[in-house]
């Protein structure tokens, strides 16, 4: 009934030719691209492109050039992958689907996320553990449907009270025990 989110901060190096950047990267499992901040890679290196592409809550980021050909390294390791130039990004580096893929099979634990190639392993170390955060959609959509069901049920039973049948039987009913209580009072009046 919980789903987590986390963000994990790594340190890494990319290289375009002979240019090294060293930068901190948000390594996000629902980015669907690599994406670097415009003015961090020199523009020899950029290419035009037509690729669109939206934040998670649908607003549309600028982009006009592509990286096709960068390199991670880590360790010694190098994994090739691609990026999109975006104008205005909060973090410089996001790592996405292209690079995770490239990762598989891959571990996250709480130091960092562990890649084994063949007989070699690769650890992109977090920065500070990663941050958590427990969104309990279910949770609340659950208790929103309770309290919508109990509005709906207070509704209902209003509408029946206003109804003639039922005023009828609650004019009885009050006549009954109006009569119940007068008849005590009598029967105790006279003792």
């Amino acid at each position: 009934s919980k789903i987590g989110t986390q963000k994990f901060f790594i340190n890494i190096k990319i290289i375009v030719e002979d240019f090294v950047l060293e930068t901190i990267a948000l390594f996000d499992t629902g980015a669907d691209s690599n994406c670097i901040l415009e003015g961090l890679i020199p523009t020899k290196y950029f290419e035009k492109t037509s690729k669109k592409l939206s934040t998670a809550n649908g607003s549309k980021l600028q982009i006009r050039y592509k990286l096709s050909k960068a390199t991670i390294e880590n360790q010694g390791q190098q994994i090739e992958t691609s990026f999109l130039l975006v104008k205005d990004l909060r973090n410089e580096v996001i790592l996405g689907t292209p690079f995770i893929t490239a990762l598989f099979p891959l571990e996250i634990t709480d130091e960092g996320i562990t890649s084994r190639k063949g007989d070699k392993s690769i650890i992109f170390r977090f920065i500070k553990k990663p941050i958590s955060k427990t969104i309990n959609l279910i949770e609340q959509k659950s208790n929103q449907i309770n309290y919508l069901k109990e509005e709906i049920s207070f509704k209902t039973i209003e509408k029946q009270l206003e109804q003639s049948h039922t005023q009828n039987k609650i004019n009885d009913l009050l006549l009954i025990i109006q009569n119940s209580i007068c008849s005590l009072f009598d029967y105790l009046f006279f003792i």
